[in-house]
């Protein structure tokens, strides 16, 4: 009779450490409220990031002016694993050539707080053609250890009004870690072969987090980046880019001032020219 007793105990001990066990894996991570970047801003020039957040830290705007390019991002969640993206991205036109606007609609999905696949549209206007449309699907694969493997590019186009399903264009970019540092991003952009390097190198800092944007295709997933939705950020602070092209190589070198363990400005040198940016975080 004692030995049935201390049976059952057992069994329901266990049955009770698998039922929390459980919960604890399912449960979405919690947003973090403080100490996140809320503007980066390029010293003497209009440069400028801006992301605000709501009173549960979650991101809702995003706004960035680069040179030509003009970004306004916002962001609505349907649901704790569903997240809409609306961009309009406008790069105004360079040497006589006319603007064009690029008008984004996503549908974001979540597995566990982290990037699953997307889903959206993208309607491109210029001032002397018709409006150009695409459908296009983002699929995320991580490694064993949760960081961006491979990010699947599927892409379709209309056809007298209609998608065309049978001539989707395919293709991944891919993602080198070595240990816990990015160091190597393959880019494909729709082609067979890689287009574009892009390879890392660090220097000694760790625990302070990492703020420069990782290439993703599309630009409104920067905020997302910084709350590591898609996989842990690198863990050392990125000392050197460089993006090797079919006939062009690009190095940047990076230095950053911290304090209290954040990251308070930084200046980033390209062809013996330095630009400083200021950053700016959330109480």
């Amino acid at each position: 009779m004692i030995l049935r007793y201390i049976y059952f105990q057992i069994v329901f001990l266990s049955i009770l450490l698998f039922l929390l066990s459980s919960c604890s894996k399912s449960a979405e991570p919690a947003y973090d409220i403080f100490m996140q970047v809320s503007s980066i801003k390029l010293d003497g020039s209009s440069y400028s990031r801006q992301i605000t957040y709501d009173s549960y830290g979650r991101v809702i705007a995003y706004q960035s002016l680069d040179g030509p390019l003009h970004l306004n991002v916002e962001y609505s969640y349907v649901s704790d694993d569903h997240v809409n993206i609306h961009a309009e991205e406008l790069i105004i036109g360079q040497n006589g050539a006319y603007n064009i606007l690029n008008t984004y609609e996503e549908d974001l999905h979540l597995e566990k707080g982290r990037a699953d696949y997307s889903e959206g549209t993208v309607i491109r206007q210029t001032w002397d053609a018709d409006p150009y449309e695409k459908k296009y699907r983002h699929d995320f694969i991580y490694t064993m250890d949760n960081h961006l493997n491979v990010m699947k590019i599927t892409e379709w186009e209309k056809l007298e009004g209609k998608w065309n399903e049978e001539t989707s264009s395919t293709w991944e970019n891919y993602y080198v870690w070595e240990g816990v540092n990015l160091v190597e991003i393959e880019d494909y952009s729709g082609k067979y072969a890689p287009q574009r390097f892009y390879s890392y190198c660090y220097n000694s800092i760790t625990g302070v987090q990492n703020i420069l944007e990782i290439p993703m295709v599309y630009y409104h997933y920067y905020p997302f980046q910084l709350k590591e939705m898609f996989g842990p950020m690198s863990i050392n602070l990125i000392s050197e880019r460089r993006i090797l092209g079919e006939n062009s190589l690009s190095v940047t070198s990076y230095d950053y001032d911290v304090s209290n363990g954040r990251i308070v400005s930084y200046s980033a040198t390209s062809d013996n020219w330095t630009d400083t940016f200021t950053v700016q975080w959330t109480p």
